[in-house]
């Protein structure tokens, strides 16, 4: 029982270490913010790639994000505001990302399996 008890103190003690790790998004409210953020992104890639863990997929797929984020502009400060304020808004527009040629790829890919012979 005292063991029981034990090992789940240890799981939610465990858990909460966890969730306090850097991996979390911090809430992004200025630009400086936006670069900071983009900035440690680039840092974890740069360490992921130099620890030599990726096949040449991964390589080539981690510099090619890397060079989109060094790249990409920089939101304004109003579109940071738009943003915060109108979460919903872009959370919905994320489910539909991709919605419309997904149901065209699936349609596709099943007649072509039902023609072969």
């Amino acid at each position: 029982m005292n063991l029981k008890v034990l090992v789940i103190a240890i799981c939610f003690l465990s858990a909460s270490v966890f969730a306090d790790s850097d991996m979390k998004r911090k809430d992004v409210s200025t630009v400086d913010d936006v670069k900071e953020f983009r900035a440690s992104m680039i840092k974890r890639m740069n360490t992921k790639l130099a620890s030599g863990d990726l096949g040449k997929r991964g390589v080539k797929f981690l510099e090619n994000r890397i060079a989109l984020l060094e790249t990409k502009p920089l939101p304004t400060q109003e579109q940071i505001n738009w943003r915060k304020e109108n979460r919903k808004a872009v959370k919905s527009s994320r489910g539909q990302k991709g919605k419309s040629n997904a149901g065209k790829k699936r349609k596709y890919l099943q007649k072509r399996r039902n023609h072969r012979f």
